[in-house]
């Protein structure tokens, strides 16, 4: 099955941007990179392992859909120093060809960005051979959010990690250079990226 209209995935991606509205815009204390706090999370259901910098907390709503049912939405949330982890995943189908994979990762970048949000840059990646964008944005309300999205296993999933500006960029300027990320942001994306696994 395909996620087919723009109307489901624009109610997924609302879903996803909601996260992380809350955390503070301005930086109380520099958020520090504390290894010891960082714990393998297991998905059973998500089919996914992944480290967070501690236990996140898991919700499940449902999206109204085209498909003739609703979807649900799975969120797994953390918020600590400053900076926001979100994962999430969803069962709305996958597209079956990489021409329409490729068509159907535009559309969800271009849904994004119409919310007024500001696309600083945007990356091809893989997760465990499978081909994804990560995205870094600034959103409307000023806050950093530095994404990655692909389908697997017939679902949509979202790794994301927020912060604000000050955290997120060496001088606190949203740059579309890489080298003006803040040290921290930087390893601190990388390691929750890169610990995102899927299991067989």
């Amino acid at each position: 099955m395909v996620l087919t209209t723009r109307a489901t995935i624009q109610r997924l991606i609302l879903i996803t941007l909601l996260c992380g509205s809350a955390i503070a815009q301005t930086q109380q204390t520099p958020p520090k990179d504390d290894e010891s706090k960082w714990k393998e999370f297991n998905s059973a259901e998500g089919g996914f392992t992944v480290s967070f910098p501690g236990s996140p907390k898991t919700t499940v709503t449902e999206v109204e859909s085209d498909l003739g049912r609703p979807i649900k939405a799975h969120l797994f949330t953390l918020e600590f120093d400053d900076l926001g982890f979100f994962i999430s995943f969803s069962d709305s189908g996958a597209p079956q060809t990489p021409t329409q994979r490729e068509a159907t990762l535009d559309q969800m970048r271009d849904r994004t960005l119409a919310k007024r949000h500001r696309l600083l840059s945007e990356n091809s990646i893989t997760v465990d051979g499978i081909v994804g964008r990560e995205l870094l944005i600034q959103r409307e309300i000023g806050l950093i959010m530095r994404g990655r999205y692909f389908f697997a296993k017939g679902r949509l999933y979202y790794v994301i990690i927020t912060a604000p500006p000050k955290v997120a960029f060496r001088n606190g300027e949203p740059s579309a250079n890489p080298a003006d990320l803040a040290e921290l942001f930087d390893t601190t994306s990388k390691r929750f990226f890169n610990s995102f696994k899927l299991t067989k």
